[in-house]
């Protein structure tokens, strides 16, 4: 298996996260989105969104979060943080996403 086109992902909704991996072949904004809808059955709408070639993707519905990054940025990120080994996936990419609000938003 590729994991070219494999991506990790975190839904953050009232508190609750949901960790959940897809492969993504077509770039188009648009298409991730409606994959992901119909994969988790919500209705999630862009309102807002940064991109980030080292962290991922952070897409902002009304009261949703969603972030996606690839699983070698993960991994990259896993690399440089021993500590995180042992973590759940959840755990993990929780990490690199507040790095990435750390980063964008101080």
């Amino acid at each position: 298996m590729s994991f070219k086109n494999r991506y990790c992902c975190i839904y953050i909704s009232n508190n609750n996260n949901l960790y959940f991996e897809i492969n993504i072949l077509n770039k188009n904004i648009n298409d991730i989105i409606s994959q992901i809808n119909n994969e988790l059955n919500i209705d999630f709408k862009i309102k807002d969104y940064e991109i980030d070639d080292k962290y991922g993707l952070l897409f902002k519905d009304v009261n949703d979060i969603l972030f996606i990054c690839h699983n070698s940025n993960l991994k990259n990120h896993l690399n440089l943080n021993n500590h995180l080994n042992n973590k759940t996936n959840t755990e993990q990419i929780l990490d690199l996403y507040n790095l990435f609000i750390s980063k964008k938003y101080n």
